[in-house]
């Protein structure tokens, strides 16, 4: 377990060096609404406020386990809340009293409604939809890892709230990842935002059915990226919300290997007035808008700034940023640019251009 957290520090917090991670305390069990607890609490409040996660274990977990797990979230302000099932799965009852307890933990720590994320594993998932459904909780993001959701309604109201997020690891297998693919569609309509993302997949069919599923540690850094973007956070030299490679010589090397499109994002190092409104735009919006995102999974993706890739403005004849660069298959050539005010709606017809997969999004 200790070796599961040095992963997880290092992953979601990348200056901790793995051999002497933040001591993080142990969790604290409440007995809340006849239902055990375990809470994590920052050992200071933020400026901003905390943020809560509350999180559902697995048919096999408990909530000390999963507290632990989660613990370098501390680092970010987080209150940690793990309540745990009494008989591995997580029954009706459970998950009622599960609301009851959240709604505690809001008044409790003044959580702004903004900062509320919900989040569970495998068998949790039921627990994920009852509290992020909950108009009345009004949590911010919702995540199933390794699970699935089969449908239903939601209120009205989470079309402009609610965003979801679908992840899973490695040694899912094809078929769960296909079920896991088939959830987000579902939910998306549905949502102000819907993401699904999976660690690169082992060969054959994935785990057994005996095997439990794991929290996938090579992901964390893009989900706290996506909880942190969705309560309003953002850094215009920060974003994780693609695989970028790190130069636009490897970018197009990758593009050649693979016979791939793929696009280059150019922004300022520190954009000023407008153009930090539209940067912000990009990165907290339309790089996560889920037609834009279908597209941009299949390219190689590369983030410079403006003076690092003045012969690639040239070469695109741009001169305004934030710019979008699109590369024909190969990275030879240049495709199309855009730059200013980028919109998805704008920007999906020229990642849809170099595509394998030019089908819209179900």
């Amino acid at each position: 377990m200790r070796a599961a957290a040095l992963v997880l520090a290092a992953c979601v917090f990348p200056g901790a060096a793995p051999e002497d991670p933040p001591a993080h305390p142990e969790s604290k069990s409440e007995t809340l609404h006849g239902l055990r607890v375990e809470i994590l609490e920052p050992a200071k409040k933020p400026e901003e406020g905390f943020s809560l996660l509350f999180f559902f274990h697995g048919y096999t977990g408990n909530g000390k386990l999963a507290a632990t797990k989660l613990a370098p979230l501390l680092e970010h302000g987080f209150v940690v809340v793990a309540p745990w099932a009494k008989a591995g799965g997580w029954t009706p009852a459970e998950l009622d009293t599960s609301a009851d307890v959240a709604r505690e933990m809001v008044d409790r720590f003044l959580v702004a409604r903004e900062r509320r994320h919900v989040a569970g594993i495998s068998g949790g998932g039921d627990g994920v939809a009852r509290i992020a459904f909950d108009e009345a909780l009004g949590f911010r993001t919702a995540t199933w890892i390794c699970d699935t959701w089969s449908g239903g309604s939601l209120p009205k109201e989470a079309k402009g709230r609610l965003a979801g997020l679908f992840l899973w690891g490695a040694r899912e297998g094809p078929t769960r990842v296909d079920r896991y693919r088939q959830s987000a569609s579902l939910l998306a309509p549905k949502v102000k935002e819907c993401v699904a993302r999976g660690e690169d997949p082992e060969p054959g069919l994935g785990r057994g059915r005996g095997e439990d599923p794991e929290i996938p540690a090579a992901l964390f850094p893009f989900w706290a990226y996506f909880l942190g973007t969705m309560e309003g956070k953002f850094s215009p030299d920060r974003d994780l919300a693609f695989d970028w490679e790190e130069t636009l010589e490897g970018a197009r090397a990758a593009m050649a290997e693979r016979k791939a499109g793929g696009f280059a994002y150019v922004h300022s190092a520190k954009p000023e007035g407008a153009e930090a409104d539209r940067v912000r735009t990009l990165q907290t919006g339309v790089f996560f808008d889920r037609a834009v995102r279908h597209f941009a999974d299949q390219l190689v993706a590369v983030r410079m700034e403006k003076g690092a890739a003045k012969a690639l403005l040239e070469e695109a004849k741009v001169d305004a940023t934030p710019a979008i660069i699109v590369f024909k298959k190969g990275g030879k050539e240049v495709l199309k640019s855009i730059s200013g005010d980028i919109s998805a709606k704008a920007l999906v017809p020229l990642l849809r251009a170099v595509a394998a997969d030019q089908d819209l999004p179900r």
